[in-house]
Formats: C-alpha cells, structure tokens, sequence
C-alpha cells in the first residue's frame, strides 16, 4: 500500500512538471509575436529622425542666410560712410594739422591775456591823468608780482607793448620782476620774460658793449638749459645777437643739446639757428678808447662747419629728416658725406607721396641742385598722381634753369608725359623765355 501510493505521488509530479513546461511554452509565444511588431518600426523612426535633421538644417541654413544678408547690408553701409570720409592725410598734411591746432591752442589761451592787456594799456599810455598812469603801473607790478601763470602773462605782455612804444619805464622797478619770472614753472612765462629782458639789452647801436647787453647775454646763457624748446630757441637767439667767445661756447652747447634732442621741434628749432648764426661770421663789439666808442670785429663760430655731424645724425631720424633736408636746401655747399645722405633721403621716397622738401625748390648747393632735379623727374616718370606730377613740373619750372629743356623735350616726346603734356608745354616755353 504505501509504495502504491508513492508510486500515485511521483506520477502525479512528473504530470505537474510536464503540465508546467506547457503552460510557460505558451506563455512566451506571445511575448515573441509582440516583439515583432516593434521590430518592424525600426525603419520609421530612423526616417522621423532623419525629417527632424533635416528641418534643423534648413532652419540654420536661413538663419545664416540672414545673418549673411545683415552682415552684408552693414559692410555697403561701411563702404557708403567710408566714401564720405576725407582720405587719410599725408605726413606733410600732418604735420600741417599739428602746427595748426598749436596755433589754435596758443591764439586760445592769448586772446584773454591781450584783452586784459589792452584795457591796462589804456591806462598807462594816457598822458593826461598821472594818478590814472601810475595806478595802471602799480596794478602791471601786481601782476607781474603775482605766480598765476595767467596774470603774470597779462604783464609781460604789457610791458612788452611798453618797451616796444618807447615809453618811458622805471627798469630798476621792473627788470628784477622779469629776472624772477625766469625761474616760474610755466614754460611761456619764462620764454616772455627772457625775451623782455632781451628787449632791454638792445639799443640804437647794436654794436655798442652796454652794460645791459652783457646781462641780457649772461642770462640767456643760463637759459639755454632750459628744459622748453621756446625757451632754448629765445635764448639762442639772444646769444647770436649779444654774443662773444664764452657766448658762442654756450650757443654750440644748445645746438648739440637740441639736436640730440630728436624732437621735430627742437631739431627744427636748432637747424633755425644754425641758419642765421653763419651769415653772421665776424660780430663787431665796441671797446671804449679815449672819448669815443670804437667798433672791434670779432671772429664768430661757424655753427654749420662745429654742427655737421649732428645734423648728419638728425638726418637718420624719420621724425627730423625733412627738417634737415629743407637745411641743407639752403646751404651753399655741402661736403661729401652731406650729398650722400640726402641722395639716401630723396632715393628713398616714394613718388606718390608728399614732396619732401616744401621750401624753394632751387637749392642754393649745385651738388644738391642736380640731386633735386632728379628727384623732380623721377616723380614725373614714376607717380601715379597726377597732382604730385604737376608739381614736379612746376618746380622744374621755376628754377629758371635753362638746362633743363633738352630733358623736358624729351620727356614731353615719352609716354610719360600722358596726363601732363599741357604743363611741360608751358614749362619748356617759360625755360626759353626768361630762363639763364
């Protein structure tokens, strides 16, 4: 009985177990049907994903497209408002704007200062009320007194107008005012009072020793230190009219200073100098013999000859070049060394720039004249402006030079003439009328 019924048992489970793995096998075949289908929608996804890229493209392809077009819009509206623009200015044009806003700047701090001038004037040349004149002395002194830079310009200004009339002055009274006004921290100031104490150092006889003159000189040999370039340029010229032998040792000092400088203005102020002091070799002073005054000449510097190799030097310099250029346009002779740099100079400009040299375009030195003319043809043949052309023909022009037709003839028979033939026309036919 009991191994029947085990037996019955273990039947009875392999029937379970087989009845189970029946019912898990029907199970699953649904399950693999339902996958199908999620299988077959592989293919439209990819399609709506691939509509979707394309559509962001499109959108950013317009979007550039736009941003194309603004970007567009904006470069002609550019171009509009460059084409109104003034074009860029040359270096000669520059350097033009900059001596022009120093002028504005100078007339702009002046005006008030000759106003106020003017009104004090009124006082102290009147010749009827004596009270009124010495009150406008006694306000002059107060300005002059006074450390306001603009104040003490007021004055100097007006004592300037006084010396100059030749209106009578107590110079004990004033001229250690202008003395203190040397050491004031306004550049101008000191640069009006050197010169008012110049103006006190002159007299009818230039030539005359005068105690006045020595002192005018001592102190325009301190002043050649002067940090200013005005200031160095007033005394420079003192010294070139008060000048003697310790003088000019001072004077060559602020040359060298000055073009050591490097500055356009103290090179130029320097190369101002040097121009007027060699006209003036022998400088004549007055000895006292006897009863009368006897004028001695002295044998002065020649600052071109002691100063050469400075200006050579300043001549390197991009910023002082023309400057030295336009100098030796007024030499009467150059050495060797000279000759060679200006032909680097002129050689090296570009012929649709700016002429170089904006003074008399017939150099004094024949060397330096036949390097001139070369630089003239040289723009004529190589420029593509046509202004810079006709210049270069005016200039050939007016050096009267009659040897210069044979090249303008043959120059007016080239190709190069195009554009300009009407003034080597009229240059040829002035050459032959009143050329030497």
């Amino acid at each position: 009985m009991r191994k029947t019924a085990w037996l019955a048992l273990w039947g009875m489970s392999l029937f379970a177990g087989f009845a189970v793995g029946i019912a898990v096998g029907k199970a699953h075949k649904p399950e693999v049907q339902r996958r199908q289908p999620t299988t077959r929608t592989i293919p439209e996804d990819k399609d709506r994903e691939e509509a979707r890229l394309l559509a962001s493209l499109d959108e950013f392809r317009n979007a550039l497209t736009e941003k194309e077009q603004i970007a567009a819009s904006l470069r002609a509206e550019i171009e509009e408002v460059r084409g109104k623009m003034l074009p860029p200015l040359s270096p000669e044009d520059e350097k033009w704007l900059r001596q022009e806003q120093k002028e504005r700047g100078y007339a702009k701090r002046w005006d008030p200062i000759r106003k106020r001038g003017e009104e004090l004037l009124k006082k102290i040349f009147q010749r009827k009320d004596n009270v009124l004149r010495q009150k406008g002395l006694d306000e002059l002194e107060s300005l002059l007194k006074n450390d306001k830079a603009q104040d003490k310009l007021v004055g100097l200004w007006t004592l300037n107008k006084i010396l100059f009339e030749g209106v009578g002055l107590d110079k004990k009274r004033f001229t250690p005012l202008l003395a203190a006004a040397l050491d004031h921290d306004d550049g101008e100031v000191r640069e009006n009072a050197l010169e008012h104490l110049g103006y006190l150092g002159y007299s009818d006889y230039p030539w005359m020793d005068r105690p006045e003159k020595r002192e005018a000189a001592d102190v325009a040999l301190r002043m050649v230190n002067d940090p200013d370039t005005r200031v160095k340029s007033t005394a420079l010229r003192l010294l070139a009219d008060f000048g003697g032998k310790e003088r000019d040792k001072g004077i060559a000092k602020a040359l060298r200073s000055l073009l050591q400088d490097g500055s356009e203005e103290s090179v130029s102020t320097a190369l101002g100098a040097i121009s007027d002091l060699p006209y003036d070799k022998w400088s004549v002073t007055a000895v006292y013999e006897g009863d009368e005054w006897v004028g001695v000449p002295v044998k002065r510097h020649d600052y071109c000859e002691e100063m050469r190799q400075e200006v050579i030097e300043a001549s390197r310099n991009p910023e002082t070049q023309d400057e030295v250029l336009e100098f030796w346009w007024e030499r009467q002779t150059l050495d060797k060394e000279e000759l060679e740099r200006a032909a680097e100079i002129l050689n090296g400009v570009n012929p649709d720039e700016y002429f170089r040299v904006a003074s008399d375009s017939y150099p004094a030195s024949p060397e330096l004249r036949e390097l001139a003319y070369n630089y003239y043809f040289r723009v004529i043949r190589e420029s593509l402006d046509r202004q810079q052309r006709w210049t270069a023909v005016s200039r050939l022009e007016e050096t009267g030079d009659k040897s210069l037709i044979p090249q303008l003839k043959a120059l007016a028979a080239s190709e190069d003439a195009e554009g300009i033939e009407r003034g080597i026309e009229d240059a040829i036919k002035h050459l032959e009328q009143y050329g030497r």
